[in-house]
């Protein structure tokens, strides 16, 4: 796939006119996407994607703010220089404020998930019917200027051998690898150059002491996240041998299993916990104590929250379930901010946002094709 700008009613005519011959001589033609990406400004900006195959497959993108600083000439120079240093395709146009950067990772030699298609969803209430028919959001351009503008992709599979890249034989060979590891590194599709940057961090939180083992809190701190009860019961639920210090392939296992919940999984997990008496329900003061938890140095009325058990509980035994808590949690988003916060800094320190996002999507895509529904 490739993708092209068009500003103003003459360029996109223009640009129209030249497709369609294009398309009469069977040759290949971009497609414009019908909505003005520009949403209530109206300055008739376009997205046009060519459908493509092979080495040139976009893989990831990312949208953000032009460099107001680069003249048309320094723009080209850095399109050739990310192209040719790191196979990125920049998609920008002189007169449009944001561009497009579009990563083609089978120029690398890595196997990814290909944009298959893209399609501009123009209010936030339809964002629910994209995410449901298999489209993953890629931005909001509220972050670059302009409101009321999603953009959303759907990818599918490349071609690759995937017994090779998910391969572990020098994994396997280091005195730092044992079965866990290894069981980890082949339920979250992780590579050998994934486990050995994920073991660059570990080290890094060793500051150069010979051991084997990082302090619990330690690797909190290095994140830059209280160490409290939500973080003990992210280092409980991946059972460790001790409760104060952790291997590296149990640290593997942490943030695999962590960054990958979803919302409702997320919902679920510190219920879960919350739930002292395993009974499979919260009393009110169990809610409260949560709340509380969860509200933990953030702006959120605590109140607010602690008062909606009346609303959000079974009102003839008088206890919240997991069902009603997740209600709970739908009206107010707010809720899982520090569970979330903990996963965002988790993939910040730990191979990158993106690659994350980029995990959860391919996740999806196999359950998708496997048929398998969340519940």
């Amino acid at each position: 796939m490739d993708l092209q700008f068009t500003l103003g009613d003459r360029e996109t005519k223009t640009f129209q006119v030249t497709q369609n011959q294009l398309k009469l001589a069977k040759l290949p033609y971009f497609e414009r996407i019908p909505e003005d990406i520009s949403g209530g400004l109206n300055l008739l900006i376009y997205l046009w994607k060519l459908e493509g195959s092979g080495k040139d497959c976009l893989t990831q993108l990312t949208i953000v703010e032009k460099p107001s600083y680069l003249s048309n000439e320094g723009m080209r120079s850095r399109q050739e220089q990310l192209s040719s240093s790191q196979c990125i395709r920049l998609i920008w146009h002189p007169h449009v404020h944001f561009e497009i950067q579009a990563f083609r990772s089978m120029k690398k030699g890595r196997a990814d998930f290909a944009v298959q298609d893209l399609r501009v969803c123009t209010s936030h209430e339809e964002t629910d019917q994209f995410y449901l028919d298999g489209y993953m959001l890629v931005k909001n351009l509220a972050e670059v200027g302009v409101p009321g503008i999603y953009l959303f992709s759907k990818m599918r599979k490349l071609e690759s051998d995937e017994n090779q890249l998910y391969k572990l034989n020098r994994i396997a060979a280091q005195d730092w690898c044992d079965e866990r590891l290894l069981k980890t590194a082949r339920a979250f599709l992780l590579s050998e150059s994934d486990v050995f940057g994920l073991h660059r961090v570990f080290e890094a939180m060793l500051f150069g002491r010979n051991r084997d083992t990082i302090k619990v809190e330690e690797l909190f701190i290095y994140i830059s996240f209280p160490y409290n009860r939500l973080s003990r019961w992210v280092v409980a639920a991946i059972n460790p041998q001790s409760r104060h210090d952790i291997t590296f392939s149990e640290y593997v296992h942490l943030i695999s299993y962590f960054v990958m919940l979803s919302a409702r999984d997320l919902a679920r997990f510190v219920f879960q916990h919350a739930d002292e008496d395993s009974r499979g329900f919260l009393r009110r003061d169990q809610f409260t104590k949560l709340c509380h938890l969860l509200a933990e140095a953030s702006a959120f009325n605590v109140k607010s929250w602690e008062l909606q058990y009346e609303q959000f509980h079974d009102k003839k035994l008088k206890y919240q379930f997991v069902t009603h808590f997740e209600q709970f949690v739908k009206q107010n988003p707010g809720a899982l901010w520090k569970p979330q916060e903990l996963q965002q800094q988790f993939m910040e320190f730990n191979l990158g946002k993106r690659y994350w996002n980029n995990k959860l999507e391919q996740y999806r895509v196999i359950r998708e094709n496997l048929g398998i529904k969340l519940v």
